[in-house]
């Protein structure tokens, strides 16, 4: 749960601070609730299709470190972006920006794609430290 929560607040956190900035607060709510459910979904989505059986797999073998939660929630939060997505299509254009045309990545595009995939990555690696702090904070916890 406290993965799904940190992946899930990422997007609303940047809504909060743009909104503050450009003293546009009251116009960012709805972004902030809809970009929270939005991300709700698909981190747990990710933590339950991906996380969870990433760790059960890998905790037979090896015992859970910070540096691992975070590696592990960067692969589980950047990759499916970068695998699933690489779908360049015929055209496409952000701005004066051409990401693709003829079905193929431009510099820019792949640009775009890898660092889009690393924002996400990095979202996952907080969603990963979250993961492990509840799991040792657990053990820790007198009963």
């Amino acid at each position: 749960m406290s993965a799904v929560l940190v992946g899930a607040s990422a997007f609303p956190a940047y809504f909060i601070v743009t909104g503050v900035m450009e003293g546009a607060l009251e116009q960012a709510w709805f972004m902030v609730v809809a970009s929270f459910i939005v991300g709700a979904i698909l981190a747990a989505g990710h933590v339950a299709l991906l996380g969870l059986p990433l760790y059960a797999l890998l905790s037979r073998r090896w015992r859970l470190r910070w540096w691992s939660a975070a590696i592990g929630g960067f692969l589980v939060g950047g990759l499916p972006y970068l695998v699933l997505l690489n779908n360049p299509g015929e055209y496409s254009q952000i701005g004066d920006t051409v990401l693709s045309e003829h079905g193929r990545y431009t510099a820019a595009g792949w640009y775009r794609l890898f660092e889009v995939s690393a924002w996400l990555g990095l979202i996952g690696a907080l969603a990963g430290l979250a993961f492990w702090a509840a799991l040792s904070w657990r053990r820790e916890a007198p009963e």
